[in-house]
């Protein structure tokens, strides 16, 4: 999971999205006006995956004024605005996902997390790829495997939703975080047959509150 520093002004803004990508893109250019995919997505720290590449961009704006939101819209290549277009990111309350999101999503939530660290606390489990000899085949594993798992605090409504990121990155304390993320389903049991509910994997973080 990676920490985002929100754009401080449009200026800023578009010094770092227009950036003329990577090496290889040699149709690309740096400060030309123009924000293409390949710029968002070197800034963004990915490739080809355009569900991150906007959760990226979303929070990465989140502290401008409207304004400047649409002049930087505007700077983005027709490919790169219709690719947004479709791959918007949706907002939501810690109390709103598990009704209004559905699994595949990319989603934008705040909140306080309380990290979940005793299997007895949480049982859920998640489908994970496995590769048996040359075929790819799927298992469920206890969510806490794979995970730093939290209990995301809607203070208002006292409702929690569960978010994840992975056991690579250091845990968070509890302050209050924007979370960038894709939702997932979390299953009941081992067999996938009892109900599930939503979790989001969390790929990027802003603290503190916008």
């Amino acid at each position: 999971m990676k920490q985002v520093i929100p754009y401080s002004s449009m200026q800023d803004a578009l010094s770092s999205l227009d950036n003329g990508g990577r090496f290889y893109n040699i149709f690309t250019k740096a400060g030309d006006g123009k924000v293409d995919p390949a710029e968002l997505s070197k800034v963004a720290g990915i490739i080809g995956d355009r569900q991150r590449m906007f959760l990226f961009y979303e929070l990465a704006l989140s502290n401008l004024e409207q304004s400047a939101v649409n002049e930087v819209q505007s700077a983005l290549s027709p490919e790169l605005n219709q690719q947004y277009q479709l791959n918007r990111p949706k907002n939501y309350k810690p109390s709103e996902v598990q009704q209004l999101g559905s699994a595949g999503e990319a989603v934008i939530i705040s909140g306080y997390p309380k990290v979940i660290d005793a299997r007895d606390k949480l049982t859920g489990f998640i489908m994970v790829p496995i590769m048996a000899g040359k075929v790819m085949t799927f298992t469920m594993i206890p969510i806490i495997e794979k995970f730093h798992v939290y209990e995301l605090y809607d203070e208002p409504s006292g409702t929690t939703f569960i978010i994840a990121h992975a056991k690579s990155d250091a845990p968070l304390p509890s302050n209050y975080f924007t979370f960038a993320g894709v939702l997932k389903e979390l299953k009941q049991d081992k067999t996938g047959a009892k109900s599930e509910e939503l979790f989001l994997e969390a790929f990027y973080y802003v603290e503190g509150e916008q």
